[in-house]
């Protein structure tokens, strides 16, 4: 029974280690799809900018 405890443990904490490696590639995704350049044809490129950088200060992108 012991055993099965510590067995279903490892499991479980390789699983977080495989979750967790997937959120920090997703976290890394968005600043693929931002548009870094030309912001003109959306309605406010100030606000998305400001929404942006306040965005990367609170969850700072992961180096990968």
């Amino acid at each position: 029974m012991e055993y099965m405890i510590k067995t279903r443990e490892v499991e479980t904490a390789h699983m977080l280690q495989v979750i967790l490696k997937e959120v920090r590639l997703l976290r890394n995704e968005p600043t693929l799809f931002f548009p870094q350049d030309d912001l003109k044809g959306y309605a406010h490129p100030e606000r998305i900018k400001r929404s942006y950088r306040k965005a990367v200060r609170r969850y700072p992108p992961l180096a990968t």
